[in-house]
């Protein structure tokens, strides 16, 4: 769950990196580094949450020390990943969704009142996290049989 939350920020801020690409200066060079390390570093986080999770829980040993018998639960994997591939797409769309509108507003008033700089920018940036909500909660369950299929295969 925590690997599909990660996904969402990471998604979230790719379309937040698309304006580091359009700059342009000294300045420039050094954002677009910093913004490849946090892309190069985001993908290993998610990465390793979503493909890798018995390496983890090896690693830091976060099944090990418990007095108490294991407390099982009968619920496919799948379902858990289809459950939190909704509620994260559903948060997104719920934060969104309404500053898509205002932007959307505040972009019309300003374009009615004839303001020589008005960006457009911000109306697609959350027009762009919205779709991203929207896709995840309409093909969560192409995300989640791409996430086992990942997973099975390094299994083998």
């Amino acid at each position: 769950m925590i690997g599909i939350f990660f996904l969402k920020n990471f998604l979230l801020e790719l379309a937040e990196f698309l304006p580091v690409l359009q700059a342009q200066g000294e300045t420039s060079l050094l954002n677009l580094s910093i913004a490849i390390t946090a892309t190069i570093i985001y993908l290993l986080i998610i990465y390793l949450l979503l493909f890798k999770t018995n390496w983890i829980v090896n690693r830091l040993a976060l099944d090990k020390g418990f007095k108490e018998e294991t407390f099982s639960l009968n619920i496919h994997r799948s379902v858990v990943l289809s459950a939190t591939t909704i509620i994260i797409g559903g948060l997104i769309i719920i934060e969104a969704l309404p500053s898509f509108v205002q932007q959307l507003l505040y972009y019309i008033q300003m374009k009615k009142d004839k303001f020589a700089d008005v960006k457009f920018d911000y109306v697609i940036l959350q027009f762009s996290k919205s779709v991203i909500g929207i896709f995840l909660i309409v093909y969560r369950r192409v995300i989640v049989n791409f996430i086992e299929f990942k997973r099975k295969r390094q299994l083998i």
